[in-house]
């Protein structure tokens, strides 16, 4: 991230804090679910999309797989 913000006099950037793991689906499980589906190439409001919110839920009602905390420091110089 540092190099991206280099050359910049003033740059932004959200810090992602914790990362979580659960089972997944297949591609067909996917497309079974949701019928024609062409994944995001940018951000998505989900709350736009209630079949794919719905998905959503489902995965992390699973047991988590694992998670990942990451400890940023309080600036960066």
């Amino acid at each position: 991230m540092h190099d991206y913000l280099q050359d910049l006099e003033r740059g932004f950037a959200i810090p992602i804090k914790r990362v979580r793991e659960y089972p997944g689906l297949t591609a067909d499980e996917l497309a079974g679910t949701l019928g024609k589906f062409h994944p995001p190439q940018g951000y998505t409001l989900i709350d736009r999309h209630p079949q794919l919110s719905s998905v959503c839920d489902s995965l992390t009602a699973a047991t988590m797989m694992r998670e990942l905390v990451a400890q940023h420091p309080a600036s960066v110089s």
